[in-house]
């Protein structure tokens, strides 16, 4: 399985941004310096100032963005749940929503707000396993959960994740 990198969920979360148009709908320009001590010859630099001027991503204590690390399933949530449901979550509670998520957290509300939507279920057993590194399939599930929700109809056969890569073959 392939995992995905941190500057892949930015992509992500640029994308969205732009193709449903929702979030940063002002002209005013990205900042020119985040601060990011690792982000200077980085592709991926214009989608890390855009998240983190929208206040999605704050990077690392000692000054690094990391933009080509794996990136875990509560860093990825925290990530598109913080893009698609922005104002919601200043103001959502968290709860352990997973025997293996705690209200006390730093990424529950984001996991619980997530679930409290059906952007994410969880794995069989009933736990999410925040720390497990995502997947593609995993990240390509919550992406278009996230971005169209009940409007991903499933008439795919196959694996679990086909009718979430039938829908974005769509687009």
């Amino acid at each position: 399985q392939w995992a995905v990198s941190i500057a892949g969920a930015l992509i992500t979360v640029l994308f969205i941004s732009v193709s449903v148009n929702t979030w940063h709908t002002s002209a005013e320009p990205m900042p020119s310096d985040a601060g990011f001590s690792d982000i200077d010859t980085s592709p991926y630099k214009d989608a890390i100032l855009f998240v983190q001027s929208e206040g999605i991503v704050e990077g690392y204590s000692d000054g690094t963005f990391r933009p080509d690390t794996e990136i875990n399933r509560a860093e990825f949530t925290k990530i598109m749940v913080g893009g698609a449901y922005q104002e919601e979550i200043e103001t959502y509670q968290a709860t352990s929503c997973f025997p293996d998520v705690n209200a006390t957290d730093w990424f529950a509300k984001y996991v619980c707000l997530a679930k409290d939507h059906g952007v994410i279920g969880g794995y069989p057993d009933g736990t999410f396993q925040p720390g497990q590194t995502i997947n593609v399939a995993e990240s390509l599930k919550i992406t278009m959960l996230a971005m169209f929700g009940n409007e991903i109809d499933d008439v795919s056969s196959g694996d679990w994740y086909q009718k979430y890569l039938d829908f974005a073959n769509r687009y």
